[in-house]
């Protein structure tokens, strides 16, 4: 969970298993602080574990002062119903981005995935230069997840990735005339004279539209705070 004014990140982290005892293995104290473990038999997410990483990483430590929009791509384990109506009880307005738009609209795919994974992969070659007779295991990845998080994650990546998006300072024009274009077919570049899609960028700005209503709430209150989930 990332909010937009702020530096704020709760975690939760899914491992393979069928009850609580598979994280036995794992160093869970070494984790980042808050962070949420839970289990699935195939270590995926799900519509429960949605609903419960809203409840106890976003309810838990949202500041509930004032209304707030949870802005979450369209995995179904966001559409829930017991997310939903938990949301709904709580006064936390929802917005579900579009299907194929989130590398335009997830502020975490623009500016903190990849910064995450660059001190991750140099957290890992340090580990395995220190400790060349080990291996990265249950025991030492938290240790490393920690670390590569607290340097991967910055406010300015934060606020960044919300401004790269157009969410916040809200922008509806930050996407180019090429992320209206067709797709190639086969690779096979498109005929210079083509036009550009006109209902692909009705589509993005009805997105858009929709982003702003939601931040304009129909009583007239306005949202103050803005988060951004990627699970």
């Amino acid at each position: 969970m990332w909010e937009c004014h702020r530096c704020s990140f709760t975690p939760m982290i899914v491992v393979k298993g069928k009850t609580y005892k598979s994280l036995n293995s794992w160093a869970v104290k070494n984790s980042p602080p808050h962070t949420v473990w839970a289990w699935q038999p195939k270590a995926l997410m799900e519509n429960v574990l949605g609903e419960h990483w809203f409840r106890n990483c976003f309810l838990k430590h949202c500041r509930r002062t004032h209304l707030q929009l949870l802005i979450l791509d369209g995995h179904s384990s966001h559409e829930s119903l017991g997310l939903l109506e938990a949301a709904k009880a709580a006064t936390i307005h929802v917005f579900s981005l579009p299907p194929h738009t989130t590398h335009y609209l997830q502020p975490l795919d623009k500016t903190v995935f990849g910064p995450l994974k660059k001190h991750y992969n140099a957290k890992c070659s340090e580990y395995m230069v220190a400790h060349p007779d080990h291996k990265i295991d249950n025991q030492s990845w938290p240790a490393l997840f920690a670390s590569s998080l607290e340097a991967g994650v910055s406010p300015a990546n934060l606020i960044s990735g919300f401004q790269a998006c157009g969410i916040y300072p809200f922008n509806p024009n930050i996407i180019g005339e090429h992320g209206y274009a067709p797709s190639l077919a086969l690779g096979v570049p498109a005929p210079s004279n083509i036009s550009q899609n006109t209902d692909s960028k009705k589509y993005i700005t009805d997105v858009f539209l929709g982003m702003q209503a939601a931040f304009q709430i129909t009583d007239g209150s306005q949202v103050n705070d803005l988060t951004v989930a990627a699970l």
